[in-house]
């Protein structure tokens, strides 16, 4: 981590909403803030890992992180986008550029607009997807407070980042530990008053899947069918 560089009080006053949350909760509280539209600033912490999710209109826009391996130049450097020297003229230019790394990458040619933007976007992503990874962490929400700084808003919705996140940061083993105790539960398929599976991003995989679940069977009496389908493994259905 680096030290001091969030400051997830910075904005000098209580949070609206406060909490904490562990391994399989965080895909909740994902949903929950999308469904209600929520606008502001949600810290995160766990330990010293700290991030910033700023929400506008119930989609996640921008992040920040204390994680010095999701700072632009380390993600840069980790994908061999850019080298180590070339990054390091950057930082001697930052001055000219009020503090833009990818703006003085794009004046030294190192990066074009294009491919910057690309890159922020994917790192942005990056950062929120981490936090599934968290054994627990606390949570605040600050209503109404806007990023401070210049930002490349995610192209995506809170809901295609659950299931990215689910697909990407969750074992196989913790998927099945969190069904184990749950395989008489019986489901119901009801029409859904806010989230569509076309909300999800489902792949084509994982929406057959979908489409194939049983109305009032339980996961243990539908699973095997399920796991039938071709192309189809235990993991993508516990997914």
């Amino acid at each position: 981590t680096v030290p001091g560089l969030l400051n997830l009080s910075a904005q000098g006053h209580d949070p609206h909403f406060t909490g904490a949350f562990g391994r399989f909760d965080f895909p909740r509280l994902l949903y929950r803030y999308a469904a209600c539209h929520a606008d502001g600033r949600m810290t995160l912490s766990c330990d010293d890992w700290q991030k910033e999710i700023y929400w506008r209109h119930g989609r996640p826009e921008h992040v920040t992180s204390n994680l010095r391996g999701e700072l632009l130049g380390e993600y840069l450097l980790d994908r061999r986008i850019v080298s180590r020297e070339t990054l390091d003229r950057a930082f001697d230019g930052i001055d000219d550029f009020a503090g833009h790394l990818g703006d003085a990458l794009v004046q030294m040619g190192a990066i074009t607009p294009h491919a910057l933007f690309e890159v922020l976007s994917q790192q942005i992503t990056t950062k929120l997807l981490e936090v599934f990874g968290w054994p627990k962490g606390q949570y605040a929400f600050y209503r109404g407070e806007r990023a401070r700084t210049q930002i490349v808003p995610l192209e995506t919705t809170a809901y295609a980042l659950i299931t990215q996140g689910v697909e990407r940061r969750l074992t196989f083993d913790e998927l099945k530990d969190h069904f184990m105790h749950r395989e008489d539960l019986v489901f119901r398929r009801l029409r859904h008053r806010r989230l569509t599976a076309a909300d999800l991003r489902l792949s084509t995989k994982k929406l057959r899947i979908f489409n194939a679940i049983s109305d009032a069977e339980s996961i243990l009496e539908q699973f095997g069918r399920l796991v039938a389908i071709p192309g189809v493994d235990e993991g993508h259905v516990y997914q």
